[in-house]
């Protein structure tokens, strides 16, 4: 435990492990959401009484905690990240998810799970990374498998674990925020996001991830050059990742995915691919030397 504000040797460290999401409905539609984890993960490393950071969103997060608990303390904070930005894999809600559960830790706040998770989702919001909490996206990250959510009530749906089905991503290295989406248009789409849920509730999480990605597209445009890429090297599942940009590709042969991979960037400037896989692994941390 730490002595003394400032004195280095008395740092409390902590290391937290999330990992990054595809999203399966977006709760846009009708504040009800789901996401499944992917095996991407972020590190997350935070240490209490010293100041180091750069990144606005941080910084806001930070802000959060010391006003919603009155730390009073300062914090540096290290991102290692395999998960692309803006490219609607998670990122943001990995990354809130990590530093409050790791101030949370490091202050004995003893949150139960449901408190700490909701205090995530207000924490998104705050921080300007999302407009809905992202329960579902938090949720993913948190607990690994397939999660479904009300972003609205602030409940968790139902959980589910998943295989660890192989997937390639391809995304723009342009990105695209939130903040960008026109969130009124998802009303006209709202009756069409039931059949998502139909969907959901028969098991088909894939289709759902189709659909899901497929109704956006209408809303914001898809790049189904990469779509069809895919579905032509043998995906069984292809579509924009939610808000997109990027796309995603569930193959059931690796050899056919492994050729998409190697094929992909000979011909797709501003875009990159990375391998992945559908995970049901959540958070993890570890205390360290400081």
């Amino acid at each position: 435990m730490w002595k003394k504000p400032g004195d280095p040797e008395n740092l409390e460290k902590i290391e937290v492990t999330v990992n990054g999401g595809l999203s399966v409905m977006s709760a846009f539609f009708n504040g009800k959401g789901a996401a499944v984890a992917i095996d991407l993960p972020m590190v997350t490393t935070l240490w209490a009484d010293s100041k180091s950071h750069t990144n606005p969103v941080v910084s806001k997060t930070l802000e959060f905690m010391d006003r919603r608990y009155r730390t009073g303390r300062d914090y540096s904070v290290s991102i290692k990240s395999m998960i692309p930005m803006e490219n609607g894999m998670k990122s943001s809600s990995a990354m809130t998810l990590s530093i409050i559960y790791a101030i949370s830790a490091i202050n004995d706040l003893h949150l139960e799970e449901k408190d700490l998770l909701r205090t995530v989702a207000e924490a998104s919001i705050y921080n300007g990374t999302s407009v809905t909490g992202a329960l579902d996206d938090i949720c993913a990250c948190y607990f690994g498998g397939f999660c479904r959510t009300d972003n609205t009530a602030m409940e968790i749906i139902e959980r589910r674990q998943v295989d660890n089905d192989p997937v390639l991503i391809a995304y723009s290295l342009n990105g695209r925020k939130s903040g960008d989406i026109d969130i009124s248009s998802f009303a006209l789409y709202r009756k069409r996001s039931l059949e998502i849920e139909r969907h959901i509730e028969r098991g088909d999480i894939y289709g759902s991830m189709v659909y899901n990605g497929t109704i956006i597209s209408a809303i914001n445009g898809t790049h189904m050059d990469k779509v069809s890429y895919f579905l032509k090297h043998g995906a069984t599942h292809s579509a924009q990742n939610g808000k997109g940009p990027a796309v995603f590709a569930i193959f059931a042969d690796m050899d056919e995915m492994e050729e998409a991979y190697r094929d992909f960037n000979d011909s797709n400037q501003g875009w990159s691919i990375i391998k992945s896989s559908m995970t049901n692994k959540g958070l993890t941390s570890r205390r360290m030397e400081a």
